[in-house]
């Protein structure tokens, strides 16, 4: 569960935090609505790169992680005292 807890904070504040940092920069930045896209394009490519999205193995590798933690949860919530 740990293991898990860290892999959800590491997403949340070194990738999506930080990225959304540069992203509302460019935004403020932006002339006009084709820059503020492209920000915005270059933000989820980021996003995607950086969580592993793009790497179907590792991808699969830990939607398999969280899925048998999920179930752990599941045993362990149901288990009489």
């Amino acid at each position: 569960m740990h293991w898990c807890k860290q892999c959800t904070d590491l997403l949340q504040v070194d990738v999506i935090e930080a990225q959304s940092s540069v992203l509302s920069q460019c935004i403020a930045n932006a002339q006009d609505f084709s820059e503020a896209e492209r920000a915005h394009e270059t933000f989820m490519d980021a996003v995607v790169t950086q969580s592993f999205l793009d790497m179907k193995a590792i991808s699969q590798m830990l939607e398999g992680i969280f899925s048998l933690c999920q179930r752990l949860c599941g045993f362990v919530q149901v288990r009489p005292n």
